[in-house]
């Protein structure tokens, strides 16, 4: 399954301008990642309504979730609110609950709610509250769009008050702080390759390969030796050595390569009895062996790599004593 995507709308033009910086993306991004969302695009748009009307209709029937930043404070230029309410067609006005929290922090502090500040809880027709601990004016959510604050404390506040509504995928994990092992073969192989299809990084192949080498000899292959298939990043792993057109001799080592073009051209190169290159066209359900040439694989232990190319699914590369290149799909 694949992440959810989100959007990032960026409101002011004090950033156009670059009198002020904006910080709020990188957090947005790193925060989103953890949780598991795809951030796909960045957008700023000055104080402008029909930019940022029209921004937000895009954004929202592009991704699953849009953040905007900016725009919801108490002044004349700060007219996020409505252009949202209007990218909807909701109507908006002061809201009851918002009010109440307004009028709670002044008195708090001793301060009057005046007009200005009053605009803070016009909230479109049909929106949800985002709660914001640091200054209490709130954000909302209104469908598949979180409006919030540009001050970055109060952004992160927002933010975080958002995400436990978020469900989110596959989160990136502990970004190489910690490890875990997540595949396995025996404890006579070891992992030989590695590679992610570039379209939908949940989708990954490896391979192992059980070696033996010593100062006067080698044993390549046997139990262990294998070509495996994850579409959830890794978590679990699929044996598909045994797929239809993949030698059914001892394996030795294997390299793997998915094509940029088309995801489901997967190439592999073979170290077997009956080896060589043979290509996936389904994902690496079905297999054909496309060549083989002892050129390809000749001191196999050492040169087993094969790389798709990132502009043509007919053209792969395969790194041996000498550099070869296919552009018949691996035929020759």
């Amino acid at each position: 399954m694949q992440n959810p995507t989100a959007a990032m709308l960026v409101i002011g033009d004090e950033i156009l301008s670059g009198r002020t910086q904006d910080t709020n993306t990188q957090y947005l991004a790193a925060a989103l990642t953890d949780a598991g969302v795809d951030l796909k695009e960045a957008r700023v748009v000055s104080d402008d309504a029909d930019a940022i009307k029209q921004a937000a209709s895009s954004l929202s029937a592009t991704y699953d979730m849009v953040f905007t930043s900016g725009g919801i404070g108490p002044t004349h230029d700060d007219i996020t609110a409505d252009c949202i309410a209007a990218a909807f067609n909701a109507p908006i006005d002061i809201r009851a609950d918002a009010r109440a929290l307004l009028e709670a922090h002044y008195e708090r502090q001793g301060s009057e709610l005046n007009a200005a500040r009053l605009r803070m809880a016009r909230i479109p027709e049909g929106a949800s509250l985002i709660e914001n601990p640091v200054s209490t004016a709130p954000g909302f959510t209104l469908g598949n769009v979180h409006v919030m604050a540009g001050v970055p404390s109060v952004f992160k506040a927002m933010v975080a008050s958002v995400l436990p509504r978020i469900t989110g995928g596959a989160p990136l994990q502990s970004k190489g702080k910690t490890w875990k092992r997540t595949l396995f073969a025996n404890a006579g192989a070891g992992a030989a390759d590695l590679c992610f299809d570039p379209n939908n990084p949940r989708i990954m192949y490896a391979s192992t390969w059980n070696v033996r080498r010593t100062p006067y000899s080698l044993s390549s292959g046997g139990d262990g030796s294998a070509l495996w298939k994850s579409t959830d990043s890794g978590e679990t792993w699929t044996n598909i050595s045994d797929s239809e057109g993949l030698p059914k001799t001892t394996l030795g080592i294997i390299g793997v390569g998915v094509s940029p073009v088309n995801s489901k051209r997967v190439f592999a190169i073979v170290e077997a009895e009956e080896g060589g290159v043979f290509r996936s066209d389904d994902g690496g359900q079905t297999w054909a062996k496309v060549n083989s040439s002892r050129a390809l694989r000749q001191r196999a232990w050492y040169y087993t790599k094969i790389y798709a190319d990132t502009q043509n699914e007919d053209v792969v590369y395969v790194m041996n004593v000498s550099y070869h290149k296919s552009t018949d799909g691996g035929r020759t």
